[in-house]
């Protein structure tokens, strides 16, 4: 909609799994994001996780601490690099 109204060279880099957990809920729509999406959808997923939070608190950046989301982010970064 975005494209045909306001910008018709708009392209779509991927599709982002985010908040994603370990329920059923979370697997039934990454399921469903791949079959609508396919190769669309960054193989990287976003975790659901209070550490993004923390980190604006503590004001260290997410990629300078040991946690399992800055890691992800860092994994999104570079595959967002290799689809450019």
């Amino acid at each position: 909609m975005i494209k045909g109204a306001i910008n018709p060279k708009l392209t779509m880099l991927g599709v982002l799994p985010t908040m994603v957990d370990r329920t059923k809920v979370s697997r039934e729509s990454l399921a469903e994001l791949n079959e609508k999406y396919g190769e669309m959808v960054f193989e990287t997923s976003i975790s659901k996780s209070v550490e993004a939070a923390k980190s604006s608190v503590s004001r260290v950046p997410l990629c300078m601490t040991d946690s399992k989301l800055g890691t992800e982010y860092e994994r999104l970064a570079m595959e967002v690099l290799s689809r450019c």
